[in-house]
């Protein structure tokens, strides 16, 4: 099997494994269509009609798009969104859906190519990959269309260092590596070029430094790259990306110092949605004990499998020098990672946000675990690596130490079991799988039943059963080992362990985050273009919404002013939520004629008015600014016509 083959298929595979999403059989819930579709459908009209949108007037009562991560207005797979949208005519969440199923496939591209370089058999590579990207951690990501496609590139990164190892190559390797840079500044998703840091530079400096790099690569090149030489390539790389992106950066920097919750560290908000210790063991053997934010379960194929292989390099079993450092290597680096995420838990999480800036004020830090991914990845191919010499190896197989491997998996496959069967005994299940996982939106009818049955009725035990049959089966793979040709052995493991993880992971990985509302395919192709020029002209003289922080959809033609908590302007907010709260429900005490101020204040009662004359600006309370509002138009008189709108400029004809 070539490597194209092997890439090809890679790019198909996770159509096929999330075949309820690529059918339109369910679509992406919780934030894929309230805050990432909107904005793509709304960028791709504006481009249709010759503009390119600076401003939001339609939501918050106004807010950049440009700089607003949700838009991801410079990322430059825009240019391919744009031709899609212009060959269908369309842009529905179904669309949108598809071409974020495809940002695994650009995931999984990477990191085949970036095994591949790391001297891992083909066959071992694709198998790693396939079952790497029905991970947890990554199919959750389907809900958050920016943050996936940032995650999409992390592996190119990793390739492109890598690559630029090989002097004949270092070109092309660190062209791979700025290239990929730049989608990972521009994907839109803060939080993982922050997390990227944590990953990317140690691996640029363990490629950079000859003994790291041998040792992650398994033998120098043949014709090495120079650590100055190394350095000055990937260096120039890195620093063209962030000149070309620093501009958006900064913008969006600027902006989300502005933002509520976002300006001013606070370390409650900081370590919300904590990671745990106990989250960490559940992303190895139990998720429902673990948090869909953090965790990054692969099956117990991959568990038992890594198990195996790491009693093996404690043992000293069957493992060259350069696999034992290596592994304990990337065994350090995991722990890293974990203990960091746990946040308030851990000591070195509240150092670090204490002394570093910009860190303090993020938050969900189980999200971090997305660059484990790769590190997990690397340590199966491994694993089945040597898994497969101990299946080949009838020497091993018919010794002394060979009995001890097999006791060894019966033992690890045990301790899972009476810790996964504790778990369940003491209904130590997590928020996030027993309210949401195992609850069945309303929105789900009759005609989805099986939806509804699959999320609904998931036993829990269905864990317990799958390490019982996944370790049955490797004990029995080194039992056979002793009669069975190695040729054969070899692949049906690797088919074996893929089919096993499939069936693993089919209902958890594709029913996280299911939504109803795409489940009519008609409406979903209806609300898939609409005119955002058109109807911001139509819509301005329309009452704004005071409860909906949305920006204008199809559905929603109107301009809304509500707030989204931890979101929009704090100079919007602090007057808002004086008068009302995020739900657009008035505050307990507003009186009758503060309720008439600020709702026309905001362009939300039946006059709808925008445009408001007055002596001065610096009233303290909306009334106040009303007051002077009606006293001004007496003496002034003012008239005004709207001659041009497109969202950035307002051109006005105005008597006075």
């Amino acid at each position: 099997m070539t490597d194209r083959t092997c890439v090809a298929a890679i790019i198909v595979w996770p159509f096929i494994f999330l075949f309820p999403y690529t059918f339109n059989d369910i679509g992406s819930g919780n934030d894929f269509g309230q805050l990432y579709y909107v904005y793509k459908v709304y960028l791709l009209s504006m481009l249709n009609s010759g503009h390119f949108p600076l401003w939001s007037p339609t939501e918050g009562g106004g807010y950049p798009f440009f700089s607003s991560p949700f838009a991801q207005a410079f990322y430059p797979l825009n240019l391919f969104y744009f031709a899609y949208y212009k060959l269908l005519g369309r842009f529905a969440p179904w669309d949108y859906q598809i071409l974020t199923i495809f940002g695994i496939s650009i995931f999984g591209s990477g990191l085949f190519l970036w095994l591949r370089r790391l001297a891992v058999a083909a066959p071992v590579a694709l198998v790693t990959v396939m079952i790497s990207v029905i991970s947890l951690k990554v199919t959750e990501l389907l809900r958050l269309p920016n943050a996936l496609h940032c995650a999409a590139w992390l592996p190119w990164l990793l390739y492109g260092a890598t690559v630029a190892t090989d002097l004949s190559k270092v070109k092309f390797g660190a062209t791979v590596f700025g290239a990929a840079l730049v989608m990972l500044l521009t994907a839109g998703y803060p939080y993982y070029i922050i997390y990227a840091l944590l990953l990317i530079p140690a691996y640029v400096v363990a490629m950079a430094l000859a003994p790291s790099r041998n040792l992650f690569i398994g033998e120098s090149p043949e014709s090495p790259s120079s650590f100055t030489c190394y350095a000055i390539h990937i260096g120039v790389a890195a620093g063209c990306a962030g000149i070309l992106t620093f501009p958006w950066l900064r913008h969006m920097q600027t902006l989300m110092a502005q933002t509520v919750d976002r300006g001013t560290p606070d370390f409650q908000y900081a370590t919300g949605h904590t990671f745990s210790p106990l989250k960490t063991l559940g992303s190895w053997i139990f998720p429902p004990v673990s948090n869909m934010e953090g965790w990054y379960y692969f099956g117990m194929a991959t568990t038992l499998v890594i198990g195996f292989y790491i009693f093996s390099v404690s043992a000293n079993f069957g493992v060259t020098s350069r696999e034992r450092r290596l592994s304990i290597m990337l065994l350090a680096w995991l722990a890293f990672i974990n203990y960091f995420s746990w946040g308030r838990d851990s000591a070195l999480f509240t150092w670090t946000w204490h002394h570093l800036p910009v860190l303090n004020q993020m938050r969900v830090w189980g999200r971090m675990n997305i660059i484990q991914v790769p590190i997990i990845a690397m340590l199966l191919a491994m694993a089945i690596h040597h898994f497969l010499h101990a299946i080949s190896s009838r020497q091993l197989i018919g010794s002394r130490k060979g009995i001890w491997v097999v006791a060894e998996v019966i033992v690890l496959t045990l301790a899972i079991l009476r810790i996964q069967l504790y778990l369940i005994e003491q209904d130590l299940f997590d928020i996030y799988w027993t309210t949401y996982f195992k609850h069945a939106d309303p929105g789900f009818g009759k005609s989805t039943s099986i939806h509804v049955t699959l999320k609904e009725f998931f036993d829990e035990r269905f864990f317990v059963v799958t390490t019982v049959a996944i370790g049955a089966a490797l004990v029995g793979f080194l039992l056979v080992a002793r009669w069975a040709p190695p040729a054969k052995l070899g692949p049906i493991f690797l088919r074996s362990v893929l089919m096993l993880s499939v069936v693993e992971m089919f209902v958890i990985s594709n029913y996280q985050w299911p939504s109803p509302r795409h489940l009519v395919k008609n409406q979903n192709f209806k609300s898939g273009n609409y005119n955002v020029p058109q109807l911001l002209v139509s819509e301005f003289s329309h009452p704004r919404s005071l409860a909906s922080p949305m920006i204008m959809t199809s559905d929603m033609h109107g301009y809304n002013v509500g707030l989204t908590p931890s979101w929009g302007f704090k100079r919007h907010a602090d007057p808002y939520l004086r008068y009302l709260n995020h739900n657009g429900e008035w505050q307990p005490g507003v009186t009758s004629n503060e309720r008439t101020a600020v709702e026309r204040f905001y362009g939300a009662d039946q006059k709808a008015q925008r445009l408001f004359f007055s002596t001065r600006i610096d009233q303290k309370t909306v009334v106040d600014f009303m007051k002077d509002v009606d006293a001004t138009e007496p003496l002034a008189k003012p008239t005004t016509q709207m001659d041009f709108y497109n969202g950035d400029e307002l051109r006005l004809t105005v008597n006075l």
